[in-house]
């Protein structure tokens, strides 16, 4: 299904941009990473996929938002069990 996001092609991929946020944005943004080392940019495609999915059927949005919280949970746990 299309979900109205870019695909990642080589030329997609190789053009880069700055773009200007709050402190408090960055930090909300840190919050919503899956593991720790996951990119801002996979962190912004995934509330893209979201905000796209959302609109075409809010019930499917809400299950995958369940399932990258649990993703989270159990990533973030398997951290802190390893120290």
């Amino acid at each position: 299904m299309e979900t109205g996001i870019p695909q990642k092609t080589s030329a997609y991929m190789n053009k880069i941009t700055t773009i200007k946020i709050s402190g408090s944005t960055k930090e909300r943004i840190e919050r919503l990473r899956l593991y720790p080392r996951e990119t801002y940019e996979e962190v912004m495609q995934r509330i893209l996929e979201i905000l796209n999915i959302s609109r075409i059927s809010p019930e499917r949005a809400q299950m995958k938002l369940i399932a990258f919280d649990k993703q989270k949970r159990r990533n973030f746990s398997a951290l802190t069990e390893k120290k």
